[in-house]
């Protein structure tokens, strides 16, 4: 079984692929494997609203604002949308039950048209198909000039990293096994192949023995892929250039038509 080496491309993680639905608002499965329904409008608000929200925007213009929300695309751009929705006012009587964790007012406002219209909470939220938890983190997220501070999750640069033991460990083994130049390309690159009866898998099986009667730690099959993959210049097959019929000739000649091959086969050398 042949391989032929792949290099990492974030976009095409699952996690990252999750995180894209999640923030497009389209269904998606989450790390627990349990599917998650994509976001739709809710109803508006009840008809005893003192705004009166449902008689100042039309079905069709929420779910333009809706769509336009969840085609953004990007967590922060969202965040940095409420935002701009949002302003922080004084109410004229504050009634605070003892105990109550609310400190601040927002008024919540739609541009429809290019002129602002003041809508109650829950309009707001059911429109746009979030929840109060979203226009929390989006306040706790202004700093000192009211802007939104960018989505540091993942971002804690803590990642687990390979040892120097290891990965020379690996390295080492890797060069254990012989192999070839390119035959017509040596001159120009330093690619090297191992034999075509090989592959990732058997090499780590091999390598995990290696470990094991050295008695060295070794590593997961993804860290051996990863470093074979993308730390060597190895592959699993000779390239088709190296289908030479006059090396091949040679080699398998008998003495007499070596003799009669052999100053065409040191031209076709000199000239590689």
């Amino acid at each position: 079984m042949l391989t032929r080496k792949r290099f990492k491309d974030p976009q095409l993680w699952e996690r990252n692929q999750r995180k894209l639905y999640r923030n497009l608002g389209q269904e998606y499965t989450n790390s627990k494997g349990k599917k998650v329904s994509s976001r739709k409008m809710k109803p508006v608000c009840s008809a005893k609203c003192r705004l009166k929200c449902f008689s100042k925007i039309t079905e069709n213009k929420r779910q333009e604002m809706f769509d336009y929300y969840w085609q953004i695309g990007s967590i922060d751009s969202q965040r940095t949308f409420i935002n701009s929705c949002m302003s922080e006012i004084t109410p004229m009587y504050r009634n605070t039950k003892p105990g109550s964790t609310r400190s601040k007012n927002f008024r919540y406002t739609f541009q429809i048209d290019n002129s602002p219209l003041q809508v109650c909470k829950t309009f707001f939220k059911n429109t746009l198909g979030i929840n109060n938890r979203v226009i929390l983190t989006t306040t706790k997220k202004k700093d000192e000039n009211g802007m939104i501070t960018s989505d540091q999750r993942g971002k804690h640069n803590k990642q687990r990293k390979i040892s120097n033991v290891v990965k020379n460990d690996i390295l080492e083994h890797i060069r254990l096994f012989p192999s070839i130049e390119s035959h017509y390309c040596r001159s120009r690159m330093n690619k090297t192949y191992l034999d075509g009866s090989l592959n990732i898998k058997i090499m780590y099986k091999l390598y995990i023995e290696y470990c094991n009667s050295n008695n060295k730690p070794f590593a997961k099959h993804g860290v051996y892929a990863h470093i074979l993959n993308i730390e060597t210049n190895v592959g699993f097959h000779v390239p088709k250039k190296d289908q030479c019929s006059l090396c091949e000739n040679y080699k398998n000649a008998n003495d007499e038509t070596k003799d009669s091959l052999k100053e065409k086969f040191e031209s076709h050398l000199k000239e590689k």
